[in-house]
C-alpha cells in the first residue's frame, strides 16, 4: 500500500507523520517535529515574525525532504491557530508551496476540535472510550475542548488560547515575575470558570480528563 504523510501546522510545533494505513489502524514509518515558535509576536502585530516563518519554512523544507525520500504518495498539510489569524498567513503559504510543494490547509477552530476527538477515538479504538471524558488539547496559539460520552459528543470547542499567546502577554521577564505569574493565573481561572459556566453542568463524578499535545507529554514526563 502507498504510504501517507501528514503534516501538523501548529503555532508552536510543526508535527510529520508517514504511515501507511492497515487494517489495523496506521503503521507509523517514520515521524518529526520541530518548535518553530510560527505563533510568536501575533498577539502584538497581527502578523507572523519574519524569523519564525524563516525557522518554519525551514523545518517544512526538511519534512519535504523526508516525503520525497520515503516516495510518499499523498501529503495533506493542515494549519491552526497562527495561520487562522495572521495577516499575512497567505504570504507564508505561497512561500511554503514555493520552495516544497507542500499545500497548506488552514482549518477553522471547530475542525481542529473534531480531528482531535477523532484522532483520540481512533488511538483508543481497541479498547474504546467508555463514560464520560473531557478531552483537553492545548495548543500554541488555540486549545480545543472536548466532552464525549461513549464518544458521542456533548460539547465541542475551540477556545483561542495557548502556550504562545500567554507566553507573550504574561511573561514579561525570565525568570517570570511574582505579578507575572498572577496576572496569568488571574486569566487562566477566568477563562476556566468561564468554560465551568458552559459545560460543567454535563460534567459527572465519574468524568475523566484525556490530555494530548506538548503541555500534558511534558508533564506525564516529569511525573
Amino acid at each position: 500500500m502507498s504510504l501517507l504523510a501528514s503534516i501538523d501546522v501548529g503555532s508552536n510545533t510543526f508535527r510529520l507523520l508517514i504511515g501507511e494505513v492497515a487494517d489495523t489502524g496506521i503503521v507509523d514509518v517514520f515521524s518529526d517535529r520541530k518548535v518553530t515558535r510560527l505563533g510568536e509576536g501575533l498577539d502584538k502585530t497581527g502578523g507572523l515574525q519574519e524569523k519564525n516563518m524563516r525557522d518554519s519554512l525551514a523545518a517544512l523544507r526538511e519534512f519535504a525532504s523526508s516525503i520525497s525520500r520515503y516516495g510518499v504518495a499523498d501529503v495533506r498539510a493542515v494549519a491552526t491557530s497562527a495561520l487562522r489569524e495572521a495577516s499575512n498567513a497567505q504570504t507564508f503559504i505561497q512561500q511554503v508551496y514555493d520552495h516544497t510543494g507542500i499545500p497548506i490547509e488552514v482549518i477553522t477552530g471547530s475542525r481542529e476540535a473534531e480531528l482531535t476527538l477523532k484522532g483520540i477515538l481512533f488511538s483508543f479504538s481497541r479498547a474504546g472510550i467508555h463514560g464520560s471524558h473531557f478531552i483537553v488539547d492545548i495548543g500554541g496559539g488555540s486549545t480545543e475542548c472536548i466532552l464525549c460520552r461513549d464518544e458521542r459528543v456533548i460539547f465541542m470547542e475551540s477556545i483561542p488560547v495557548g502556550v504562545i499567546k500567554f507566553t507573550g502577554l504574561f511573561l514579561r521577564s525570565d525568570p517570570p515575575s511574582e505579578k507575572d505569574i498572577a496576572d496569568l493565573n488571574s486569566e487562566i481561572i477566568s477563562i476556566l470558570n468561564s468554560l465551568n459556566a458552559r459545560v460543567g453542568r454535563y460534567m459527572s463524578p465519574d468524568t475523566g480528563l484525556v490530555g494530548t499535545a506538548g503541555t500534558f507529554s511534558t508533564l506525564a514526563s516529569i511525573d
